[in-house]
């Protein structure tokens, strides 16, 4: 199992936070794109021991950087699952709002980190 979690910059964050507050509030917590899940802190060992079909289980983290244009992560946000009940309508929204909130901050780089 391996997921990442991600930290934005704050002129990033606020302006995501924003968008999703006008445009899509219920999507603000739990949400990996936007880095709100809980701390997750990797498998969970009983689960993992109980279900028989894995050996003993491990936790490591990776931090990375990735730098991102607005337009990447306008693209790339869509592909969330988080997103599914969104309509058509609320998403365009939501991805133009984004896309003026960060049209003055440009390039930018996230701290991500993935636990595997």
């Amino acid at each position: 199992m391996f997921w990442n979690s991600v930290t934005h910059p704050p002129p990033v964050m606020a302006a995501l936070e924003a968008a999703y507050q006008a445009h899509a509030p219920e999507l603000l917590s739990n949400n990996v794109a936007l880095g709100t899940l809980p701390d997750l802190t990797g498998p969970d060992p009983d689960a993992t021991a109980a279900a028989g079909q894995f050996g003993e289980p491990a936790d490591h983290r990776y931090a990375w950087d990735r730098t991102y244009t607005p337009e990447q992560l306008i693209d790339e946000l869509p592909t969330h699952s988080i997103h599914r009940p969104l309509t058509p309508a609320r998403l365009a929204s939501l991805l133009t709002a984004i896309e003026t909130g960060l049209a003055e901050i440009g390039t930018f780089t996230t701290r991500i980190q993935t636990t595997a």
